[in-house]
């Protein structure tokens, strides 16, 4: 194992705040995820179900959670059913889940083996009246939801179809919104790992190294401080590839005279860093570059300004409009009587800004977050502002990671350079 797993009592404590949550006579039910074949006898790296992550800290496949507030047993009120381990698991596989051990993770007492999951189930279903299932709310097609999911789903509403059912996702995410200072310090473990990460990245950053040398470079470091891997696909693009916002490949050669934007961020039990940097390939900024650069900085500064509770992200992308069109027009890509004439429709700065500026971070690296709802104390959003001159081979994005406080908007990743001399004086003397 790579990391300290996070103490028992962060999951408790979730557990609770969610019974409290669930009304009377009602049974909430979360699967694991399932591991998922790639070929003949692999798998694809094994993900857990974040909801199920933050109810039982189990990075196992195929368990099944099931809470229910009112149970006449107190012992039945959280109860996980785990696969059989087999002789083939212990031969083969080798990190098997035990009942210790997912009593020892989770803090959960009851643990049951999931060829009783059905049975137990039926017995519950006497005495509840409604079944909270977790369906996601955010897949954007009815076949974007995880397969056990969907099985679980159909099963259950297929035994007891006379009872009433709930989405759970929902009431869940609700919860992930609000940080506890457990998921904080994880955040900032990541983040931690990402600087050093970059940092590293700079020594290997010159004119003729490939995008996915520099990736290596990053990725070695993430792991030789105990991250679990990147949260995402690291995006390594070089001159024009910038103007790419999701570009993976990383694959084309770092020119002389072409910046080079890196958006990465290391796992850390779960817990994200989302961080963005973009600097010179030969170590020094052109004054164009140097003057777009300023103008992403500034904007940066501008929107860490407003966040505070109470704003929302959608917010935050309308208040930076001002500030990002007088932007454009200092840089010339577009005139003052260009904005005059603009229709609501076709704002002219969504040329050089196609994206919003926020979103929520933690288990997911889009944390489940509605960009209309107001932000609280102790959630964690990014900063990310950026432009990009597809015609000029410029794009520049500045992204750090943000914990909102009663004060406003705290920078976790302040310690990651971000200044243009910093940069520059980094790379000259990386040797």
């Amino acid at each position: 194992m790579r990391t300290t797993p996070i103490n028992s009592y962060f999951f408790e404590k979730n557990r609770q705040k969610l019974l409290k949550i669930l009304p009377p006579h009602s049974l909430a039910i979360i699967p694991a995820a399932s591991n998922i074949i790639s070929t003949a006898d692999q798998h694809y790296p094994f993900r857990q179900n974040s909801d199920f992550y933050y109810l039982t800290g189990i990075n196992h496949p195929n368990a099944i959670l099931m809470l229910s507030p009112d149970h006449d047993k107190a012992e039945f009120r959280e109860v996980l059913f785990i696969p059989e381990i087999t002789e083939h698991d212990k031969t083969w596989n080798g990190n098997i889940l035990t009942s210790e051990k997912a009593t020892l993770l989770s803090g959960i007492k009851k643990i049951m083996l999931a060829n009783e999951f059905e049975a137990i189930v039926s017995s519950f279903a006497e005495k509840i009246k409604t079944f909270y299932l977790p369906i996601t709310d955010i897949a954007k097609t009815a076949y974007d939801i995880p397969v056990n999911q969907r099985k679980l789903a159909h099963y259950i509403q297929e035994v007891h179809p006379l009872h009433h059912f709930e989405r759970l996702s929902p009431i869940i995410h609700s919860l992930r919104r609000i940080k506890e200072e457990a998921e904080i310090q994880q955040i900032k473990k990541a983040i931690d790992i990402t600087r050093k990460g970059f940092l590293s990245s700079l020594k290997v950053i010159s004119p003729g190294k490939r995008e996915y040398e520099i990736e290596a470079e990053i990725t070695a470091e993430f792991i030789r401080n105990g991250a679990n891997g990147h949260g995402f696909l690291p995006i390594i693009a070089s001159g024009a590839n910038a103007c790419i916002l999701h570009y993976i490949n990383n694959d084309c050669i770092c020119n002389d005279g072409d910046l080079i934007l890196m958006d990465i961020g290391a796992e850390h039990n779960y817990y994200n860093a989302d961080i963005t940097r973009t600097v010179p390939v030969n170590g020094r900024f052109t004054s164009r570059q140097r003057q777009v650069y300023e103008a992403v900085y500034r904007l940066h500064n501008n929107i860490i300004s407003m966040i505070k509770p109470g704003i929302s992200i959608e917010a935050l992308n309308q208040q930076t409009i001002p500030f990002i069109e007088k932007e454009l027009v200092d840089l010339k890509l577009i005139t003052p009587a260009e904005l005059k004439k603009q229709l609501p429709e076709k704002l002219l700065y969504r040329k050089y800004l196609m994206h919003g500026v926020a979103h929520s971070l933690g288990i997911d690296v889009h944390d489940p977050n509605n960009k209309h709802d107001t932000l609280e104390e102790n959630m964690v959003i990014t900063c990310e502002p950026g432009i990009y001159i597809a015609e000029e081979g410029i794009g520049i994005r500045l992204e750090n990671d943000i914990l909102i406080t009663q004060d406003g908007g705290i920078n976790l990743s302040i310690d990651i350079p971000i200044d243009a001399d910093a940069i520059e004086s980094l790379m000259h003397n990386k040797y």
